[in-house]
């Protein structure tokens, strides 16, 4: 069996009804590099840790619905993940795959735009199919994508243009520069829009005494009367 194949370097078990996957820590099988087992009733990414030759993994229509902190721990030699058609709902705990140039996780549940910000770790990424998730129908989905993942060379099959990475970063910066907010504390400049004015240092003393000196007056107005009537007795 797989057991006595030490070094064994590709393996593919498609569609074999396979439905847990620690048995492959029992494996000594430090010398794979492609594992395919697509088509299967897989639940939980586990069993592979110590796979660190490991270069391509296809784990297409299982049932993994994510991915938990320790599903790619090991695998630090991985350039390509497939994991269309499982349901997953999340892009978290990517991160142990630093050297991860293609992923493809088409036909799932991806749906906020913030789940794209979690491919941020990747840092050598080259294509990425997100096609067939909730939120590859989302407006901002390339540029979303393209801010998040810096080295993308590809998104959906489509080519991302050294013009369309332009127009998204210049798109950031005006977003950035709507954001600012600026205080003065005298006029501002004519080509300042103001969100909001601190008053003057002056102004504040100035209005301070103002009321400081009404309060007074209207209290000694208030006691004329009784003094007056004193008087009279």
């Amino acid at each position: 069996g797989i057991a006595t194949m030490p070094h064994l370097q590709v393996l593919e078990m498609g569609n074999c009804g396979i439905t847990d996957m620690s048995s492959f820590a029992k494996f000594p099988l430090h010398s794979l590099r492609i594992l395919h087992l697509p088509g299967n009733e897989i639940t939980k990414l586990e069993g592979v840790s110590h796979l660190e030759q490991l270069r391509e993994l296809v784990i297409d229509k299982n049932k993994v619905k994510m991915f938990d902190e320790k599903s790619f721990e090991g695998l630090k030699s991985l350039r390509e993940l497939r994991a269309e058609d499982n349901g997953l709902k999340s892009l978290a705990n990517l991160y142990p795959l630093p050297r991860l140039r293609a992923l493809y996780l088409s036909l799932n549940r991806i749906a906020e735009l913030a789940e794209l910000d979690r491919l941020r770790s990747l840092k050598h990424i080259l294509v990425i199919h997100l096609s067939q998730n909730s939120v590859a129908r989302k407006p901002l989905y390339r540029s979303q994508l393209i801010s998040a993942v810096s080295t993308v060379r590809a998104i959906d099959g489509r080519e991302v243009t050294d013009d369309e990475r332009e127009r998204v970063e210049q798109m950031l910066i005006v977003n950035d520069q709507n954001k600012q907010v600026y205080v003065f504390n005298e006029p501002a400049p004519p080509n300042v829009q103001l969100s909001y004015v601190v008053p003057s240092v002056a102004s504040i003393v100035g209005s301070a005494a103002a009321a400081a000196a009404e309060s007074s007056a209207k209290a000694a107005a208030a006691s004329e009367p009784r003094r007056q009537a004193e008087e009279a007795g």
